[in-house]
């Protein structure tokens, strides 16, 4: 669920403890399916129905853009989630981007259909594309790319290892205003989400690291 209440700013995640990631399993009668042509309508359709994108056609001319490029890539890199009615409850997917170096994978669009919320479906959907990422091999570390509107799902990703990026400004990343500076902006989003995760001691992932101390 978002939540439009906050200003919204783009940030990113870094899977900096990947040990932490949990084992996690669909509720009973829910399941796995694996992508195949056609299923990029029940994509736009659950993306409209969470609200990440403006419409239907806008999540369908996303997909087709950003997807079909290497749909041959899709079965391994793309999971949905039926319900035990057949719908689609869920979606997920490892996808390649650009803004922490090329070639570097990224956790991507993962969507829970709202009547679906709080069952663990997301977080089998995570544990589910991290043991294929064991698998598919790649630059390390994984990313995410989310904003300040999914502070809920922030919480989720710390539990796999997922920790706020803090660095320089990312390939491409666009300045929600102009005449600040990514790590003004950057700052600005990480205390909005952990003021709203002040219950979870997120604050503490916004200290710089101690250096350990070198051993002679």
């Amino acid at each position: 669920m978002l939540d439009f209440t906050l200003p919204y700013y783009g940030v990113l995640m870094v899977q900096e403890h990947p040990e932490e990631a949990p084992a996690a399993a669909l509720p009973e009668g829910f399941s796995f399916r694996r992508w195949e042509p056609g299923l990029e309508t029940e994509w736009a359709a659950l993306i409209d129905r969470t609200e990440m994108m403006a419409d239907y056609e806008t999540g369908l001319s996303y997909f087709r853009g950003e997807f079909l490029s290497r749909p041959e890539e899709l079965p391994e890199r793309m999971l949905f989630v039926c319900s035990p009615e057949g719908e689609t409850a869920g979606t997920a997917s490892l996808w390649m981007g650009g803004k922490l170096g090329p070639g570097r994978c990224r956790l991507h669009w993962v969507a829970v259909d709202p009547r679906f919320e709080g069952r663990g479906i997301a977080k089998a959907m995570i544990a589910e594309l991290l043991s294929r990422r064991e698998r598919l091999g790649g630059p390390e570390p994984l990313y995410l790319a989310t904003q300040t509107w999914s502070w809920r799902a922030i919480s989720l990703y710390t539990r796999f290892g997922f920790r706020p990026y803090l660095g320089p400004q990312p390939d491409g990343w666009t300045l929600q205003n102009p005449q600040s500076t990514f790590a003004e902006e950057n700052r600005t989003a990480w205390e909005l989400i952990a003021g709203k995760l002040e219950h979870r001691n997120f604050r503490q992932y916004l200290r710089p690291a101690v250096p350990k101390e070198e051993t002679v």
